[in-house]
């Protein structure tokens, strides 16, 4: 663990671990973002934080209140820096998303966690009002940092939950013991979704119907950049054995 960047206590008959928060500054291999690698660039506005790339203790509410040290570029936090776990030439990634309920994207599987957890300044790219949001798509889309790397998304199924908001609520969860693995992250999410509905118009006793999720936009913007497909014609599923 000490390795991976968790320090460990070393006293003798105890284990404590404490999170590491990512930062540019980082000498941990694999921590933080890479300031060399193209960043994703997006029109909203962005709030920095601590652990982005660009974030400067100087700042306030996320802008810089002073001009000393401070590219033009920084000023306006447009830009999303990739993780270094991702940008080494040889890496490839093996992706596993929940089937998860959210209730501002709809479903947190397998586009968008890794969209999301593989670029800084990214609580801006979350846009649940759009009819067609191709931010997660197109950071899927990135070549050469993610999209040749990534090789398979495993969507896990093991719990399934619904709906009940980000925290784990048993009432709005049941276990149907899948999983499912596919070179197509929105093909993933998609039928995920289509199990949503299902549970979501017959929750369970006692439990009054939930109202559909209905369009997920990131769902349908991934789709239209490539990034997979939604069409249940165009998705083969085989058993493994």
């Amino acid at each position: 663990m000490t390795k991976s960047g968790y320090p460990v206590s070393k006293e003798s008959g105890k284990v404590q671990v404490r999170a590491v928060i990512a930062s540019a500054a980082s000498d941990i291999p694999g921590l933080g973002f890479d300031p060399d690698a193209t960043p994703y660039f997006n029109p909203t506005m962005g709030q920095l934080i601590y652990g982005d790339c660009k974030f400067q203790p100087s700042l306030m509410d996320g802008l810089p209140s002073g001009s000393s040290g401070v590219s033009g570029g920084d000023k306006i936090p447009y830009w999303s820096y990739f993780t270094k776990l991702i940008t080494p030439p040889k890496t490839k990634v093996v992706n596993i998303g929940s089937m998860t309920s959210d209730p501002d994207l709809g479903i947190y599987g397998c586009c968008a966690s890794l969209a999301l957890g593989s670029v800084d300044n990214a609580r801006r790219l979350i846009k649940p009002n759009a009819d067609q949001d191709t931010t997660i798509g197109e950071i899927l889309m990135s070549d050469p940092l993610l999209r040749p790397k990534t090789v398979l998304h495993i969507s896990d199924g093991l719990i399934l939950k619904f709906a009940g908001g980000k925290e784990f609520d048993a009432n709005y969860s049941i276990s149907p013991g899948l999983l499912l693995a596919s070179t197509d992250p929105v093909a993933l999410d998609s039928m995920a979704l289509v199990r949503f509905e299902k549970m979501r118009l017959n929750p369970g006793v006692g439990i009054p119907p939930i109202p559909k999720i209905g369009n997920v936009p990131h769902i349908a913007g991934a789709a239209l950049v490539g990034a997979g497909t939604t069409d249940p014609a165009k998705i083969e599923i085989l058993q493994a054995k």
